[in-house]
């Protein structure tokens, strides 16, 4: 890949093959408006979903692997994609600008990372293909992870430079903030011991990466 091929990559994961012991890896290409599938045992382009225009942007599976949803930059628009039948199932429209996104683990909401007029997460019911809620956080939300229980949502922001901890149980939710430097790891609390939603952490940093490290 180069760049006069074309392939512009912007995000990718690796996802679990039909096939036994293998694993394919999905890029999003924004020049192209699709998705290249490599397989990683060959290193090899072995199919290509077309995603109907649009520039995409971030994708992210659901947590049954079943479906990858793909945000296209700057507009309303999703991609619902079937991995394996290497399709487009339907497209949605959510929020103003959705940026990024992530699943609740029971995969019944997908949490929406909107750069609209007004920050927002949005809270969309898969099932009832709706909005159910909507929580204003800091200036442009860039990355979010739930917490192995699922009852926090952390939410980084790209210029305000803090992490907003939201209580994923209440209806209707409020967040908090937690000030944090780029690339933190948040460790579970039994290793490393997270702050709590009202404490407060400074550093002088605004880009902002969440990764939850593995316990033990």
């Amino acid at each position: 890949m180069n760049g006069r091929s074309g392939l512009a990559v912007m995000l990718a994961m690796l996802l679990v093959a039909p096939v036994a012991g293998a694993a394919e890896l999905y890029v999003t290409n924004t020049y192209s408006g699709t998705i290249s599938i490599i397989d990683t045992d060959r290193d090899e382009v072995v199919g290509t979903i077309p995603l109907g225009g649009g520039v995409p942007n971030r994708i992210v599976l659901t947590p049954d692997g079943r479906h990858a949803w793909v945000i296209h930059d700057k507009t309303r628009k999703l991609s619902i994609v079937d991995p394996v039948g290497r399709k487009v199932l339907r497209q949605v429209k959510i929020g103003e600008w959705p940026y990024n996104l992530a699943f609740s683990p029971d995969g019944r909401y997908a949490w929406v990372l909107d750069w609209g007029d007004v920050s927002r997460l949005l809270i969309y019911d898969i099932a009832k293909e709706a909005v159910e809620a909507s929580i204003e956080v800091s200036t442009w939300p860039a990355h979010g992870i739930f917490s192995r229980d699922g009852r926090l949502f952390w939410v980084t922001s790209e210029t305000a430079g803090n992490v907003a901890v939201v209580d994923a149980d209440q209806t209707p939710r409020a967040s908090t903030s937690v000030k944090t430097v780029t690339g933190v790891r948040i460790a579970p609390p039994q290793s490393r011991g997270l702050p709590r939603s009202r404490d407060m952490i400074s550093f002088p940093s605004a880009r902002m990466t969440l990764t939850m490290m593995p316990s033990g």
